[in-house]
Order: structure tokens, then C-alpha cells, then sequence
């Protein structure tokens, strides 16, 4: 399955003039991967009436975060991002307290892994565990709970911060996740349906993409055309995709075929906007990121800057690390990634996977289940995740790489087990390696 499945992915990339080193194309084996980048981009402010279509302002009900389908109780906090300015969510957690409320920050959990164990996943990283070079972030869940976690290397090379389970990456198409279980908290509560054309929900499209469907977006098999081949020269944000789009036409008949394209999940951001009545920003941090506790995830999206106290990104040229973090900066299209997380918050995402505080388990039941070509093959995709199987165990699974950061998480299914890797040292720390290398040593 898997190496087909690549296969496809490349020959479609070729014959449509898709640029496939500036593809981040999802792996599925977790200790291989198929060198590819990915692509940027972002949401300027707009009158959401005016380019996503009407837009349903009826409150979301408390279903969204029940921890069981049919309960009905709070949805864990009601938070909802703030301005650009104002810098919310893990970004005052930089130095451990809470720059409003001046609460402490809770304690690591302390590891539970054999001590042998430990010494084996260290020495899988032992090359970044240096005071002058970039690394790795790495969370180690087992049985439900966190069991090791531990960062290797340094967030700047300028201050040598050292890297830890609370230093913040972009995730890049780690960030695709985030994004599905947005909308299948959406579908659950009956506000968007898979079955609907977007041209119901996002006025402003082209006469083509009219008649593609939600699934069509969220399993890739749109035909919609890679936005960066026209827009990767300059900065831009999510309307400027859409405008992309203006001037494209289908790659393949949509349904037809499957092609990684993170269009897709751009249009899926601004479909959360337009039903949810509010921006995925907003939406994720109030639905998803507050009530796992996720302190230091948040989507960016009309603002150009980073993170407070993100890591920097690193590539290795002519012997010395070059710093690539302004490439990052004007770069503001979200949904398909721009979404800035932890090691540690991602441990507590992964525990929901089996213990399901946020949308119960109906929602992980749709979010980790393939999808399919109009044709009833499978599309071997689900809602921003590759759904797979490792010594007969269910898994899903995804990669995110763009500007140099490079990151790979593996969640099991069947029991809370999974492993995340989180590096801002470029290709030379490639982390669906480090992550299979890591699942062979724990699991």
C-alpha cells in the first residue's frame, strides 16, 4: 500500500506541473519519508460575508467538546483567541508563569520509561543533545500517559536557550489535524455537512470548484492545484488563495483521483469561518487547544510575526548552521499549517485519541477514518491524518515540513500510545526517521 501510494502522489505531482521538492508530501512509513518541503501562507483580515458566503452566527453547541457524544456539559473553556497584538495562548507561558494571572506553571511529568529505555531514545538524539546546535523537542506517551519527555539541543543559537517539552515549533502540516477536527466537531454538531458542495458555503469561488464537495477538501481528491506554484514568490494570506484559484483550473475530474494539495485545507479554514462564525483561530483554541490545557498551541494567522518565544529555525550550509527564521515571517495562510505547538501540548492531543475529552469518541472514529475516491477505492487519507497500521496495531499518523522545521507525530489508536518529534534543525534532523527509530526502541 505504501509504496503505491507515494507512487501515485509523485506521478500525479509530475503531470501536473506540481513542483514536487517544494511538496511536503505525507509518509507512511514511520521510519522513511519522501524528501519534500511545504508550502506557506496565510489569512488577511476580511468581511467574511463578503469571501466565504453567508455565514450561520448560531452558537456552537456544547456537544463540540463533550467527552462522550451525548453529553451535553460545558465544552471545557470558553477562551477564544485574542488580536494579533495581544499574543495569547502559550505565548506567556514563555518563562513559566502566566504573565496575566501569575500562575505557575505545573511540572513536567516525571518519566516512567525504563531508565534503559531512556538511554536508548538519548542516544537516537545524541547528535543534537549539543549546546551549540539546533534539535529536537520529543514526547513519548505510553498507556495513556506522558512516559518521556525531553529536548535535545538549543531553541537560538544566538542566547542558547536549550530546547524543552514546552519549546514552541510550527508544525506545518502537523497543523492539517488540528484544522479536520475542527470541521468534524462541525459535522457532528450538524453545521457542515461532508456531502456539501463548498460552493455553498464559500461564495467567492470560481464557477470550477463550485460543485467540490467538503470530502473532496478534507481527503484530497479535489483536483484543486498546489496554491504556492503561483504564490510562493511573495507573502500571502488565505483570501490571496482563493484569488489564486481564479486563475487555475482542475489538475484531475475532482473524486477522480487523489494528489496532496494544501489548498484544500486552506479552503477547509475559511469553511470553518464561514459556518462557525468565527476564525479557526478562534474556533480551535475555544473547541480544541483550551480544554486539553494546550497552553502553548495557537493558530497564527493574520499576524506576520512568530510566536513569543518560538524556537528559531536552522539549515545546515558549509559547515555552519544558517539561521532561516525571517523566511517564516510574512508567510500567514493557515488551515493547511501555521499553527505554533509543543512537544508537551501535543502528548495531551495524543492522549485524546483514546480518552476523548474533546468530541468524544464519534469524533475519533471520523477523524481517523480513510476517506475514498468517488469510485469507492481508497483515498488513504482521513481529516489531516494517514490513517496506517505498525505490528498490526491501528495508527494514524502525519509529517510537517516547511522552513527548515521539520516534524513527525505517530498516534496509536487502540491504546493511548504515541510518539511526537518536533526539530528546527532542517533536513539534517529528519523526524519521521528519529520518530521510527524511537517507536522501535519504546513500542
Amino acid at each position: 500500500m505504501s509504496s503505491s501510494w507515494l507512487g501515485w502522489a509523485f506521478a500525479l505531482s509530475g503531470a501536473t506541473g506540481c513542483v514536487a521538492e517544494e511538496r511536503d508530501h505525507p509518509t507512511l512509513e514511520t521510519g522513511a519519508t519522501t524528501p519534500a518541503s511545504e508550502s506557506t501562507g496565510s489569512t488577511e483580515s476580511t468581511d467574511a460575508s463578503a469571501t466565504q458566503g453567508s455565514v450561520d452566527t448560531s452558537p456552537i453547541s456544547s456537544s463540540l467538546t463533550s467527552k462522550d457524544s451525548e453529553d451535553t456539559g460545558s465544552d471545557g473553556g470558553s477562551g477564544t483567541a485574542g488580536s494579533p497584538e495581544s499574543d495569547p495562548t502559550g505565548t506567556s507561558w514563555a518563562d513559566g508563569t502566566d504573565a496575566e494571572t501569575g500562575e505557575s506553571e505545573p511540572p513536567l511529568p516525571l518519566p516512567t520509561l525504563d531508565p534503559g529505555v531512556i538511554a536508548h531514545i538519548d542516544d537516537v538524539f545524541s547528535a543534537w543533545d549539543q549546546p551549540d546546535s539546533p534539535g529536537c523537542s520529543v514526547a513519548v506517551v505510553q498507556d495513556g500517559a506522558p512516559a518521556y519527555m525531553q529536548g535535545y539541543g538549543v531553541e537560538n543559537l544566538h542566547d542558547g536557550k536549550p530546547i524543552t517539552p514546552r519549546s514552541v515549533f510550527h508544525l506545518a502540516s502537523l497543523s492539517k489535524q488540528f484544522t479536520g477536527a475542527s470541521i468534524g466537531l462541525l459535522v457532528l454538531d450538524g453545521v457542515v455537512a461532508m456531502d456539501a458542495t463548498i460552493g455553498t458555503y464559500l461564495l467567492s469561488l470560481p464557477d470550477y470548484a463550485q460543485t467540490i464537495r467538503v470530502r473532496h477538501l478534507m481527503y484530497h481528491t479535489s483536483g484543486l492545484r498546489e496554491y504556492f506554484i503561483g504564490l510562493f514568490s511573495h507573502p500571502h494570506t488565505n483570501q490571496e488563495v482563493i484569488d489564486f484559484l481564479d486563475t487555475q483550473k482542475l489538475d484531475f475530474a475532482t473524486g477522480s483521483a487523489w494528489a496532496y494539495s494544501n489548498t484544500n485545507y486552506v479552503l477547509l479554514a475559511e469553511i470553518v469561518r464561514a459556518r462557525a462564525g468565527k476564525r479557526l483561530r478562534e474556533f480551535a483554541q475555544e473547541h480544541i487547544f483550551t480544554p486539553l490545557d494546550m497552553r502553548r498551541t495557537e493558530v497564527r494567522d493574520e499576524t506576520s510575526s512568530m510566536p513569543n518565544g518560538a524556537t528559531k529555525v536552522y539549515e545546515l550550509s558549509g559547515g555552519e548552521w544558517l539561521d532561516t527564521t525571517l523566511s517564516i515571517i510574512p508567510f500567514k495562510a493557515h488551515g493547511d499549517q501555521n499553527i505554533w505547538s509543543s512537544a508537551e501540548d501535543m502528548a495531551k492531543w495524543a492522549l485524546n485519541f483514546t480518552d476523548p475529552m474533546v468530541g468524544g469518541s464519534a469524533l475519533i472514529d471520523l477523524i481517523t477514518t480513510s476517506g475514498s475516491l468517488d469510485g469507492d477505492s481508497s483515498a488513504y487519507y482521513a481529516f489531516g491524518l494517514i490513517p496506517e497500521h505498525r505490528a498490526g496495531r491501528p495508527i494514524v499518523l502525519h509529517e510537517g515540513r516547511s522552513f527548515s522545521y521539520n516534524n513527525h507525530a505517530v498516534y496509536f489508536t487502540d491504546r493511548g500510545d504515541a510518539v511526537i518529534v518536533l526539530c528546527n534543525a532542517g533536513d539534517d534532523a529528519w523526524a519521521p526517521t528519529l520518530a521510527g527509530q524511537v517507536l522501535d526502541i519504546v513500542f
